[in-house]
Order: structure tokens, then sequence, then C-alpha cells
């Protein structure tokens, strides 16, 4: 098995987003290093993708922008900490 690249294919007629939580933790427990690091180093890194990242918290230098929410006049939403969506929608 080539430990520097993991690929796994879900092949279900649905992708559910607990299932990229799970093949993050997954990564996790085989790579015994945090999904954010192994995502950068033998995935974004290799790939050039210079501009692609897990997220934290809200960077507007970076073009990041905060998430809004419409009650009667446009209200700024907490912060989601990126642990909970993890492998299913921390990526930038």
């Amino acid at each position: 098995m080539d430990t520097n690249v993991i690929l796994l294919t879900i092949l279900t007629e649905k992708a559910l987003n607990s299932n990229f939580v799970l093949l993050g933790f997954i990564v996790e427990d085989v790579r015994k290093e945090p999904y954010n690091n192994v995502l950068q180093k033998h995935i974004c890194s290799k790939a050039g993708l210079s501009d692609t990242y897990y997220g934290g918290k809200t960077n507007t230098s970076r073009n990041e922008s905060y998430s809004f929410k419409f009650i009667k006049t446009w209200e700024k939403q907490p912060e989601t900490d990126m642990s909970i969506p993890h492998g299913a929608g921390a990526l930038f």
C-alpha cells in the first residue's frame, strides 16, 4: 500500500456528509496525524493547490467571508468550528 496517498472511493447513489466525516477520521487513524496535515502534505501541496486548505477562523485577508442570515435585517452568524464539518466541509 502506498502510504503517501490514501485514496478511498465511496460508490453510492448518494454521497452523505457523514461518509466524508468518517473518512476524515479514518485518514487520521491510519496516518496518525490530523486530517488537515494529511490534506496539506499529501494532497494539496502535491497537486499544486496553493489556495486550497483546511479552514479555521475566518480570515478576511484571504477573501474569506462571514456567514449572515436575514432576519428582518442581515445578522452575522457565529463561526462554525471546522472540527464539526471536518472531512465533509472544512475544505476551502
